[in-house]
């Protein structure tokens, strides 16, 4: 009796399907491909959501990763994975990296780099130009907004000193962060970097907006000045 209804509950999970899956015992217990067969809902006559699934996750053999990095025109290559399909796989991966992203927001401390460039390094390290952002704090050390300060090429930036301070005046700002990210990256600074850090880090003292650090963004790694002790500027840098 026992091996009957062993074997029925085993034909009954190979005829489930993901919908009946996770609502039987939840999402943490989907496969990937089956997550996936989800957002897909259908298939064709030849290729149920399960089997698209599939070809998603093989199609560059980076598994779920392939959502994020494959186009939309990529995505709609495969057979049965239309524009409507393809969007939504895209729709749920930009919602889950916002999601993301908005959880390091909230965990954002300005004495704490580590959380200021884990906030920032999924929007900055896939970028194949320099930009420059600002962040900025209140006199409590709370984060108020962020601002794209510049767009630049692959190996240089422009960086106006002049412009970080009108928009932290703006904000009402207390101190800013500046973080820019390196295509290459390597998050080491060059020479021109401590340039203008120093010249940022003495405008600040001058009008009364510390430059609280300078992170640069590389892939998955930063670099920040403060936590370098790189922050104090040298004899003989002029604004």
């Amino acid at each position: 009796m026992m091996q009957n209804q062993s074997s029925t509950l085993r034909m009954q999970d190979l005829k489930e399907g993901p919908y009946e899956k996770a609502l039987r015992c939840g999402v943490l217990c989907l496969s990937d491909e089956e997550l996936l067969a989800i957002l897909i809902r259908s298939g064709t006559r030849e290729r149920n959501a399960l089997n698209l699934a599939y070809d998603v996750m093989q199609m560059r053999n980076a598994g779920l990763c392939n959502v994020e990095e494959l186009s939309l025109q990529e995505l709609q290559e495969i057979r049965g994975l239309g524009k409507v399909k393809a969007l939504t796989l895209k729709a749920a991966c930009e919602l889950g990296r916002r999601i993301t992203i908005e959880g390091k927001r909230q965990k954002m401390q300005m004495d704490d780099p580590s959380s200021v460039a884990s906030y920032f390094m999924e929007q900055m390290r896939h970028e194949p130009v320099e930009r420059v952002m600002m962040a900025f704090f209140d006199n409590r050390c709370g984060f108020l907004s962020e601002h794209l300060l510049s767009i630049g090429t692959e190996d240089r930036s422009f960086v106006s000193v002049r412009l970080i301070f009108r928009q932290a005046l703006r904000e009402n700002a207390s101190y800013v962060i500046v973080l820019h990210n390196h295509p290459s990256g390597d998050p080491c600074p060059s020479r021109e970097d401590r340039l203008i850090t120093d010249k940022i880090f003495r405008a600040g003292n001058l009008v009364e907006i510390p430059l609280a650090d300078h992170i640069i963004i590389g892939d998955r790694r930063y670099y920040s000045f403060k936590e370098h002790g790189d922050l104090t500027p040298r004899e003989g840098t002029n604004l």
